[in-house]
C-alpha cells in the first residue's frame, strides 16, 4: 500500500511554535506567519509524526505500489519436459558403459540408454548445473560431461566436436552413440562414461537452512508440443503431529494436481503471452512458435528445507511446505520443441 507519514512541522525561519501539517510527499507550503517563508520536510524541524494515511487516487482508489526486493533473488528452472536428455536430478551414472559397432565409426551403448546433455542448450541456465551440484535426493553428478574410453584409456573430452585430430568424435545424446570422424581399428574397445536419465521427476526443494518464497512461476512452451500424458504437480510437506492432524514428522504428499490436457495450463495461468515467431534467433533460434504462461500468485507460498519447521518454531502455525514435485505420467517424454517450468521468488534464511 502507498502509506505516507503525516508530519507536524515548524518553520525554521520563525523562532516560534508555528505548526503546519504536511504529508511527507507533499510540495512545500507557506508558513502561516509569513508567506515569504516555506515549510517542507527537508528544511523544517519535525516536531512529531502524528499519523499515517493511505494515499488514494483522484477517484478514491487506494494506490498500490510494488516493492521490489533488493537481495535473495530466486530463479529455479526445471527440465525441458520435451527432452529426457535434460532430466538431471535423478540421473544415474554410467561408468565405462560397453558399446557395439558394425562399422568402427559409430559406437552405441549396449544398454540402449540416452545420455544426459547439459552443454548444448537443451534447457535454460544449464551451465548452473555442474559436477559439483548435489541434487535434492543427494545425487552427485559425477561424469556429467561424457568421457569416451579407448582400450581402457580415457580420451580427452576436448575431442568432442573437435575439427581436427584422429580421435575426434561427436555424441548423439538421444540415441546414446559415439560417432568418430575416423574409423577405429576393429580390435579397439570403446566405452562411454556418462549419466543417463531415469525419471521425469523434478523436485523444487530449498537448500539446507533456507526458505524459498515462491511468488511467480511460468511455463515456456512451443506450439508444436505433443502432450502425450498428464503433467503432475505435487506439494509435499510435514507436521510433527500424528496423522490425520499431521504427518508424524515425516515428509508426505499434501496435494496433487494433474494437467490432463493443455487446456488445463491455460485455465490455471493468470495470463499468457505470445507467440514468438518460429526461427527467431536464426542459427540458434526458436524451433517453433512459442508462448509463455504465467502464474503470478496473489500470495507467496513459503517452502522450508527443514521438516516440521513451522509447527515446531511458529506457535499456532500449521503444516510446513517442503517441496514441489513435477513429473510426466509414466515418464513419457513430450514431443515438440520445449516445455520449461521456472519458479521465481526469494531465498532467505528459515528464521527470517
Amino acid at each position: 500500500m502507498a502509506i505516507v507519514n503525516r508530519w507536524r512541522l515548524r518553520c525554521v525561519t520563525e523562532d516560534a511554535d508555528v505548526y503546519v501539517l504536511l504529508d511527507e510527499d507533499d510540495a512545500a507550503t507557506s508558513c502561516p506567519n509569513d508567506t515569504a517563508h516555506t515549510v517542507d520536510a527537508p528544511t523544517a524541524v519535525i516536531i512529531e509524526v502524528i499519523g499515517q494515511e493511505l494515499r488514494t487516487s483522484q477517484h478514491g482508489e487506494v494506490i498500490v505500489e510494488a516493492i521490489k526486493q533488493v537481495d535473495g533473488g530466486l530463479r529455479k528452472p526445471g527440465y525441458n519436459f520435451c527432452d529426457a536428455c535434460t532430466w538431471w536430478q535423478e540421473s544415474a551414472e554410467v561408468l565405462d558403459g560397453a558399446t557395439t559397432s558394425t562399422d568402427q565409426l559409430t559406437y552405441t551403448l549396449s544398454s540402449g540408454d540416452k545420455v544426459l546433455d547439459l552443454r548444448h542448450g537443451r534447457m535454460p541456465y544449464e551451465d548452473a548445473i555442474t559436477a559439483a551440484t548435489v541434487a535434492p535426493n543427494g545425487n552427485t553428478l559425477t561424469n556429467l560431461v561424457p568421457t569416451v574410453g579407448l582400450n581402457g584409456v580415457p580420451l580427452a573430452q576436448s575431442n568432442e566436436d573437435a575439427t581436427s585430430g584422429v580421435d575426434r568424435y561427436t555424441v548423439d545424446y538421444r540415441l546414446g552413440k559415439v560417432v568418430f570422424a575416423i574409423a577405429r581399428d576393429p580390435a579397439d574397445v570403446v566405452t562411454l562414461s556418462c549419466r543417463k536419465p531415469t525419471t521425469s521427476q523434478f523436485r523444487f526443494k530449498p537448500t539446507a537452512g533456507k526458505k524459498w518464497r515462491v511468488e511467480d512461476a511460468e511455463i515456456d512452451v512451443t506450439e508444436n508440443v505433443d502432450m502425450k500424458v498428464a503433467f503432475v504437480t505435487e506439494i509435499w510437506g510435514s507436521h510433527s503431529a500424528a496423522p490425520p492432524a499431521g504427518t508424524g514428522g515425516t515428509l508426505a504428499k499434501l496435494a496433487e494436481n494433474r494437467y490432463k490436457t493443455f487446456a488445463g495450463f491455460q485455465a490455471a495461468a493468470r495470463r499468457f503471452y505470445g507467440p514468438l515467431p518460429s526461427g527467431m534467433g536464426a542459427t540458434l533460434g526458436l524451433p517453433a512458435k512459442s508462448w509463455t504462461f504465467e502464474w503470478d500468485y496473489a500470495r507467496a507460498d513459503e517452502f522450508y528445507a527443514t521438516l516440521n519447521y513451522k509447527d515446531l518454531n511458529v506457535p499456532g502455525d500449521g503444516f510446513t511446505l517442503n517441496e514441489i514435485r513435477m513429473s510426466l505420467v509414466g515418464d513419457v517424454e513430450y514431443g515438440g520443441g520445449f516445455l520449461f517450468v521456472t519458479f521465481f521468488g526469494q531465498e532467505v534464511d528459515e528464521a527470517s
